[in-house]
């Protein structure tokens, strides 16, 4: 039936028909970028050429942000790809600068790395770093948790740690130039700073006496690895699963922060998987140090309640 025009039927108001518009255009949209993604998959996959399909693909997506006013790609299902233009820098800058690692290195080495670098805010689930990457990167995590595993190990390994604020990762192919061994991918929501490599020995080649500076964060995966091999030696198995959840919710060694409740964003399988014990058994224990008063079970992970109190359970089992 053709349409026709009918004086006496109401009118839409003007921003209705906008909406309409709008809502339309951005299907529109979306069913392009959806075809044009899969005719670049076929492409990759056709011609073995991946890293020419990444680097494609986020130039449309940005290029489809733009297109839908950084609205159908930042929305609810679509937040991996959610710029941070409405994130504030300075403040991002402002934390990267006064803890970890950065704050102890020269206020020129500060400035040159972080003029490199690009915000990205990733939600809880992206993976941040596959693992035997061969070029690295230089990555500043300034909100949020990362979990961290290693690709040494079989493809069902657990969770190894959890890394928060602050720290850098990334790395190792920069300073060793071997892969990385570790996957990586958000928690939690995360804000990052992310300075590629050769960003980083452009800097480093301009100069070189700020190579001794990257020493101190390589040290930081051997920390990590003595770390949680110490916690795993622990015979008693609840003082090891107390070890374990200290250290995924960043507590396991005093620290200022000590005198408030801390929350691991943990399930007990994974607890467990990081424990090395069974799930039935982290779940009996988990009960009775919460009976004692020293957790209490969130619904989204393990609330420690006193993070002193939990550690000198590990230590002595009183």
């Amino acid at each position: 039936m053709s349409e026709h025009y009918d004086a006496g039927a109401p009118t839409r108001a003007p921003n209705e028909i906008t909406r309409r518009f709008k809502c339309k255009a951005e299907r529109t949209v979306m069913k392009l970028a959806h075809a044009q993604t899969a005719l670049l998959a076929r492409s990759a996959l056709s011609s073995g050429n991946l890293s020419h399909f990444t680097k494609k693909l986020t130039c449309n997506l940005f290029s489809w942000s733009t297109i839908l006013g950084n609205r159908a790609l930042t929305g609810p299902k679509n937040r991996c790809f959610k710029k941070v233009f409405d994130l504030d820098q300075d403040e991002g800058m402002r934390i990267l600068t006064s803890r970890g690692w950065l704050s102890t290195t020269p206020v020129e080495l500060q400035r040159a790395i972080l003029s490199n670098c690009r915000w990205q805010r990733l939600e809880a689930g992206v993976s941040i770093q596959e693992g035997g990457e061969e070029i690295g990167e230089l990555i500043g995590l300034a909100q949020g948790i990362v979990e961290m595993r290693t690709i040494l190990g079989p493809d069902d390994t657990p969770i190894m740690h959890f890394a928060h604020p602050v720290v850098w990762f990334g790395y190792i192919p920069i300073i060793f130039g071997t892969p990385r061994r570790i996957t990586g991918a958000a928690k939690t929501p995360v804000w990052l700073a992310r300075i590629p490599h050769a960003a980083v020995m452009a800097e480093l080649t301009k100069r070189p006496e700020w190579w001794r500076h990257f020493l101190q964060p390589a040290l930081y995966y051997g920390d990590v690895a003595v770390n949680i091999a110490a916690d795993l030696l622990i015979r008693d198995s609840e003082r090891r699963c107390a070890a374990v959840l200290l250290r995924l919710c960043g507590r396991r060694f005093a620290g200022p922060d000590d005198s408030h409740p801390c929350e691991a964003p943990v399930t007990q399988d994974e607890l467990a998987g990081a424990a090395n014990l069974s799930r039935n058994s982290v779940g009996a224990m988990l009960k009775r140090m919460a009976a004692r008063g020293l957790i209490r079970l969130g619904y989204r992970g393990v609330i420690i309640l006193a993070p002193p109190a939990l550690r000198a359970f590990v230590e002595t089992g009183q």
